[in-house]
């Protein structure tokens, strides 16, 4: 086996890359691709390049360029007996591709297989690719072997007795050529002009006058075919450039969209910085209160229970902080609230400077740099990781109602135990109040999350649709001139 790389990437249907090896090296397209059974040493094919490109459905510029490379190669018949105009036919071909191989080889229309087919044959049992090709293997084709193939059937008989897409309009023209509804004359006929009833000097002077003329006529008829298959192929080339100004255009188009997406991505970035710039100030005024209760907190002596409450509070305070949306006057009351409530508790020095450094952490988060499509990306992903923390402190607020239970069973034990003392009282009444005020705070958190959560929908639906225009953007630079191969039914 000497397979060049040129038929190689003909046969993986690698059209560019095989038109620029066919330039580098043009004495590729005359190589024949020689392949022996390595078992008996028999020949098991032997082609060019030519013979594989038309197998395989090709665009017309591999074609055009294989034939400036080897114009003999639409000539050369493989080891089976086959024409390129034959694999061309049997596979589909594009009307363009059939008019570049008739031009070269015009007689080529009139070369039979080892079956007896022509290439109209082929085109009617495997199916053309459009009506176009059928008729120009009708102009072009002899009418005296355009009748029956080795087994007595028609082209007609052939497309009649197969199924494809265009197989009633095949039909349809292989009748209105009346070629195979009427038979042929008896002048056009060699075997009966020899009969012995026909041997006198006058009959066969007149034939041969009459077949002069009619070689006449035919080599006129070929020459204007030629020249219509010319201007065919003249339309065709425009109708591709046509093609190709149509999808630059459109290619513009989608860059202008894309152009769009991206300042309209920008205008998002601006906007979440001002975010983050408001979350700063809310920040700082969180860590001034913050110390304004620990300076406070030094002094006072509480139980365990109102500390954890008192720890509550604060988570409460930082969720608010993180979900973007803290009420400044809610705030205050609070503030005043856990003013009201320092005359009770003592609060842990070390537990509020790990709640500070967690804010500090957010705010740090925060203030990341949006400035392009990959810092949009990160940007996300640190959204969906907030999310998460979401997540994580509306399943710990689901704790709040058991540690309000507990709180509860806590009062009772000092109702019973402090009875008589008037404060118990009414430091039962603030806890009860506090529990109140809880639940509506974890139904406003819950809404919060949805919102912020409907947010990075969106953010992650406008990612993916950037992603999707710069994959269009990048599949549209594919060879517009490749179409879904058929099936090979003849293969080199």
């Amino acid at each position: 086996m000497n397979e060049s790389t040129l038929h190689r990437l003909i046969s993986g249907r690698r059209w560019e890359l095989a038109l620029k090896a066919l330039n580098r090296n043009p004495g590729d397209a005359s190589n024949w691709n020689v392949n022996y059974d390595s078992s008996e040493g028999m020949l098991m094919s032997k082609v060019l390049p030519i013979h594989t490109a038309c197998a395989l459905n090709p665009p017309m510029e591999i074609i055009q360029a294989l034939l400036a490379a080897n114009p003999s190669g639409a000539r050369e018949v493989d080891n089976k007996g086959f024409l390129a105009i034959h694999y061309a036919c049997s596979n589909f071909a594009l009307k363009e591709v059939i008019c570049l191989l008739v031009r070269e080889y015009p007689d080529s229309v009139n070369v039979t297989d080892p079956d007896g087919m022509l290439p109209l044959h082929h085109a009617a049992l495997w199916g053309p690719s459009c009506l176009d090709v059928v008729k120009i293997l009708l102009k072009t084709t002899n009418e005296n072997i355009i009748s029956s193939t080795v087994d007595g059937a028609t082209a007609l008989d052939l497309a009649n007795n197969t199924s494809y897409e265009l197989k009633e309009l095949v039909v349809l023209q292989l009748q209105r050529s009346g070629y195979f509804s009427h038979p042929k004359p008896l002048s056009n006929n060699p075997s009966l002009l020899s009969h012995d009833n026909f041997r006198d000097e006058s009959t066969v002077t007149s034939t041969k006058s009459k077949k002069k003329h009619e070689s006449k006529c035919r080599d006129t008829c070929q020459q204007q075919e030629l020249s219509s298959l010319d201007t065919e192929l003249i339309v065709a080339k425009k109708e591709a450039l046509e093609r190709e100004v149509e999808e630059l255009k459109n290619l513009n188009h989608l860059q202008n969209g894309n152009l769009h997406a991206i300042e309209l991505l920008k205008i998002e970035i601006k906007e979440l910085k001002n975010q983050c710039e408001l979350h700063k100030v809310n920040n700082e005024a969180l860590e001034i209160q913050v110390e304004k209760l620990q300076n406070e907190n030094k002094h006072q002596k509480v139980d365990i229970a109102n500390k954890e409450n008192l720890e509550m509070e604060v988570e409460r305070l930082g969720n608010q902080n993180r979900d973007q949306n803290l009420n400044i006057e809610g705030l205050k009351k609070k503030v005043e609230e856990l003013q009201n409530q320092n005359d009770l508790h003592r609060i842990n020095n070390e537990t509020l400077e790990k709640q500070v450094g967690k804010l500090k952490d957010d705010n740090h988060r925060q203030t990341i740099n949006l400035a392009d499509n990959e810092a949009l990306k990160i940007e996300v992903k640190n959204l969906k990781f907030e999310n998460n923390f979401l997540k994580v402190d509306l399943i710990k607020k689901g704790g709040v109602e058991a540690q309000m239970k507990k709180l509860q069973k806590e009062n009772d034990l000092q109702k019973i135990n402090f009875a008589q003392s008037e404060d118990l009282k009414i430091a039962v009444k603030k806890l009860q109040n506090e529990n109140d005020l809880t639940k509506g705070t974890n139904e406003v958190l819950r809404v919060e999350y949805n919102k912020l959560r409907n947010q990075n929908s969106l953010l992650i639906v406008k990612v993916q649709k950037l992603h999707k225009l710069l994959l269009q953007k990048k599949s549209s630079k594919m060879d517009t001139y490749t179409l879904r191969p058929k099936l090979c039914p003849i293969t080199p």
